[in-house]
């Protein structure tokens, strides 16, 4: 039974108890008891927090609120948290893009002849990753508007998006989307994802799936929660 971490009005499942105490233990002195500043100690706890909860999908403000920081002050230690503890950021970008898609937290429109879809990404870190992908395959997301919103080509955020799923991911969306098989085609699943960025937003409150809702009741990943949001959408 997972220990419960009250804060707030919540309560927190706490996962791999005694990996969260060996890395407190071996952040706290392997360079020497007390060699740590504040600031160091508020990045380490913060990063074994959203490891080790759920609490890493929730917004921004909300987090802010939880923990009683401002929010570019926590803006700023989430993202020097992904740049000093690194652990598998791809997985975290993919499963961010997952559970924001899986939410139905975008819009599309037609602009300038092109298809667009808008969204927001609070995680700087997360931001400036797409905003690399992108570059890579030649393209560019606008973000002039508000720095925290992104408006993406529909092709090149597909495009982008499929460099975080791995061969696990597809086997597991498999499931969902196309029962029987034993994975997904990546040409496939990029048309399903298509077709979904869209026309989902004009279905949201219909489709979206709660991801930490779908990962308690035994979702592997945030990836199975939009393969989830988009069955529902393709009916």
């Amino acid at each position: 039974m997972d220990t419960k971490l009250p804060l707030g009005s919540e309560e927190f499942s706490i996962s791999n108890e005694k990996e969260l105490a060996l890395s407190v233990l071996d952040e706290a002195l392997k360079r020497g008891l007390g060699s740590l500043t504040k600031k160091d100690c508020e990045i380490l706890i913060l990063h074994l927090f959203l490891k080790h909860t759920n609490a890493w999908q929730k917004p921004l403000h909300e987090l802010s609120l939880l923990l009683r920081m401002p929010e570019s002050r926590l803006a700023n230690h989430m993202y020097e948290m992904r740049l000093k503890y690194p652990g598998d950021n791809q997985a975290y970008v993919r499963d961010v893009l997952s559970a924001l898609f899986a939410r139905v937290k975008f819009r599309s429109y037609d602009e300038k002849g092109a298809r667009l879809v808008e969204f927001s990404v609070e995680d700087k870190f997360v931001r400036q990753r797409i905003l690399a992908d992108l570059r890579d395959i030649g393209k560019f997301g606008d973000g002039s508007f508000n720095k925290e919103i992104l408006k993406i080509e529909l092709d090149a955020l597909v495009q982008v998006f499929a460099r975080y799923l791995t061969k696990p991911d597809m086997m597991a969306v498999a499931t969902v989307l196309t029962p029987g098989k034993k994975t997904v085609p990546e040409s496939e699943f990029a048309k399903l994802f298509k077709e979904f960025l869209k026309g989902a937003a004009s279905r949201a409150g219909e489709i979206s799936v709660d991801v930490a809702a779908a990962v308690a009741t035994g979702g592997t990943s945030s990836v199975v929660s939009l393969a989830t949001a988009m069955a529902k959408y393709k009916g």
